[in-house]
């Protein structure tokens, strides 16, 4: 994509195919922006679609051109980046300062074996939950299916009343599992 609009003059530049290119990539891969970004993206998107509706030779891409080109300026500016850089260098000295104690702290746990490691994986509750239910749900369903064919008593009209009772609700239990997981999107469709 970088490429088709790089050599382009700003003149041919077609920035509504840019944008739409843009949101076509951020969809496929599920990018998420912040809100203010998505925002400017969707009125980028209409003023240009808009402007040539009404006038063809209209060029957003000429009219933005001038304010870029400040803001350009002001993030290239040698007082911002002198800023920035005693900034970072700041963060370096701090960094500097206490990574030799906490160098040796760490290398004194490892010698005398207390050193822990804590991992906390984000959603691996509802992974598992959902691993569990669906284990015994299919669990209870073998189960009573057996109990079914097995016509184990107490019986109904020859039926299994505890295979028929699992069955019906390993089935409501399977439901609600596919449900859930169909509405958190996390089943793919391709």
């Amino acid at each position: 994509m970088l490429e088709e609009y790089t050599n382009q003059s700003l003149s041919e530049f077609d920035l509504s195919g840019c944008l739409k290119e843009t949101i076509e990539i951020i969809r496929r891969y599920q990018i998420y922006l912040p809100s203010k970004v998505a925002m400017l993206l969707k009125v980028l998107i209409m003023l240009e679609g808009t402007s040539h509706q009404l006038d063809p030779r209209f060029s957003l891409a000429e009219l933005i051109r001038p304010f870029g080109q400040r803001a350009m300026k002001r993030q290239l500016s040698p007082k911002r980046l002198a800023r920035r850089a005693k900034a970072n260098l700041e963060q370096w000295q701090r960094l500097m300062e206490i990574l030799p104690h906490d160098a040796a702290d760490i290398l004194h746990k490892l010698k005398k074996g207390e050193f822990d490691v804590h991992l906390e994986h984000r959603k691996l509750d509802h992974v598992v939950n959902r691993l569990v239910i669906g284990i015994l749900t299919a669990a209870l369903f073998v189960g009573s299916s057996l109990m079914l064919s097995l016509k184990v008593i107490p019986s109904v009209y020859d039926v299994s009343v505890a295979g028929a009772a699992g069955c019906l609700v390993s089935i409501l239990l399977g439901i609600r599992l596919l449900r859930a997981v169909h509405q958190s999107g996390d089943v793919t469709t391709k």
